[in-house]
């Protein structure tokens, strides 16, 4: 199980990932001791916002690992999910704008857990209906649907292992941020109860490996709908058939960005893409309506838990 981070054992990480020792990190403030940076990263003080400031700068830390100790020390804001009928009406409308699109979509919460999945979703995933709103109404997040062997999805991914890190990535970018927060503190300890042990083991060992380091090419994706050149999504099907896809990802901006409406869009020759709408046109399931989590379960509890840590109205 991950320890609990309190302000001074990440303030402490923070300064030996520097490589500077107490008196060091004290020099580079101007103080005259050790004192005060012993007694932050034992826990016995916290400082003000703008000491915590002059910290991160002393380290060379990023705007979001200032963020995260301001969060730490009590300064930082807590994510908080609008009223159930805003939600589902944005979402409602989000759905009508999409409802004829003729591949998988799907949104998603920052969180990861499905809120809509269009019809060619459940083509792609090879399962029933019935099958895949049964894993909706056990709240289906993004990471059992890559990193859960027992699902069919992951043998029909080619690049499953590109798409592992790649979906850790955007789950860390999209909450650098949050990572004060107590949902964030929690994985990836939360995911022992849904996946199998090995696959378990494995999504941890995925999760400790990926960084949040800006590369080149992703200074700007996974936010927003920028287009760019490599493939996102590799399907092979047993017939021998193989769909590429490039994975288009929109926040909603009505609802905050809290969510993001992501879909994929056909790569490849004119014959390849042909043969990508053949197949989805042909396979589509016969239920033609979306699955939509508001209809499934209750909506108020999910609200309720993701606000669980914000503080009551009175």
């Amino acid at each position: 199980m991950t320890q609990t981070t309190t302000f001074g054992t990440a303030l402490r990480a923070f300064r030996q990932r520097e490589g500077i020792g107490i008196f060091d990190l004290a020099a580079r403030l101007g103080w005259k001791g050790t004192g005060p940076v012993i007694e932050l990263e034992k826990g016995r003080r916290l400082p003000r916002p703008s000491t915590i400031d002059r910290l991160g700068a002393a380290l060379h830390l990023t705007p979001s690992d200032i963020a995260y100790l301001r969060g730490l020390a009590g300064y930082g804001n807590i994510t908080r999910l609008p009223p159930k009928e805003q939600i589902i009406a944005v979402l409602e409308a989000v759905a009508e704008q999409v409802h004829d699109y003729q591949f998988p979509l799907y949104i998603t919460d920052f969180r990861g857990l499905y809120w809509l999945i269009n019809e060619n979703e459940i083509t792609l995933h090879d399962t029933g209906y019935s099958s895949l709103e049964a894993s909706m109404r056990h709240y289906l997040t993004v990471f059992d649907a890559i990193f859960d062997s027992r699902r069919d999805v992951r043998g029909r991914l080619v690049n499953c292992d590109q798409i592992e890190r790649e979906h850790v990535f955007r789950f860390k970018a999209r909450n650098a941020f949050r990572r004060h927060e107590a949902f964030y503190a929690e994985y990836p300890d939360s995911m022992a109860a849904r996946l199998l042990p090995a696959d378990y083991a494995h999504f941890r060992a995925v999760w400790a490996q990926v960084e949040l380091e800006l590369s080149p090419n992703k200074l700007l994706y996974p936010f927003g709908n920028m287009q760019h050149a490599s493939v996102d999504l590799t399907i092979s099907l047993p017939d021998g058939q193989v769909f590429n896809f490039q994975r288009v990802e929109q926040p909603i901006v009505h609802i905050d960005s809290l969510f993001d409406l992501i879909y994929y869009r056909p790569v490849g020759t004119g014959a390849e893409q042909d043969a990508t709408y053949a197949y989805f046109a042909a396979n589509r399931p016969t239920h033609s309506k979306h699955l939509r989590l508001w209809e499934l379960v209750d909506i108020d509890a999910v609200i309720a838990e993701y606000n669980r840590d914000f503080p009551v109205e009175r």
